[in-house]
């Protein structure tokens, strides 16, 4: 998506730990008309799957997953990294290191909002290592639901998640991509 990658080609920086910061932008600061384009092109991009819900990660998902899901008239759920006193008994459950925060968390799905009849796909702001991904998948799986593919808004091509998310043998889609050079960030 030509929008996503001039921005990031302006505004994206590398870190130390090969993080990419967009916060002014994607992840904490939410540029609403970028994101809603973003969603528009995923709806686009899997319109003939017959999808019926999308299932994302707690924080950063949240807001890709929403606009892609408001795109194609369904409903969302996002994996908590906490178990809350309102989720019903026996969750879906994965443990996911978290390279943004440098620790593990777990996540919990509850299991009476997926089942049998749902096609899902599984979105996120960002395919790094794949793992927060691959866990969702594997809920989904758990669950009784389809998984029909994954979808990233940017893949940070030298980590190598789509490794990661070859054992799924599914579509992974992502609307841009970061690769490090010695000379900084290759956005393409």
């Amino acid at each position: 998506m030509q929008q996503l990658i001039e921005r990031l080609r302006r505004d994206a920086r590398s870190l130390a730990g090969n993080l990419i910061k967009v916060d002014s932008f994607l992840n904490h600061q939410v540029d609403t008309a970028l994101l809603t384009q973003a969603g528009q092109h995923l709806a686009h991009q899997f319109a003939a799957e017959e999808i019926s819900k999308i299932v994302t990660a707690e924080a950063s998902g949240i807001i890709p997953a929403f606009a892609t899901a408001q795109a194609m008239g369904i409903p969302f759920i996002y994996a908590r990294k906490s178990r809350p006193l309102t989720m019903a008994d026996n969750p879906l459950c994965a443990e996911v290191t978290s390279r943004t925060r440098g620790s593990d968390a777990e996540l919990f799905l509850s299991r009476e909002y997926l089942g049998p009849t749902d096609r899902i796909l599984v979105v996120d702001d960002f395919l790094g290592s794949g793992q927060t991904a691959a866990a969702l998948g594997q809920m989904v799986r758990q669950s009784g639901a389809t998984l029909c593919a994954f979808a990233f808004l940017v893949e940070k091509g030298y980590e190598k998640g789509r490794v990661t998310l070859a054992n799924f043998d599914l579509p992974v889609k992502t609307l841009a991509r970061i690769d490090l050079t010695k000379d900084g960030l290759a956005i393409s």
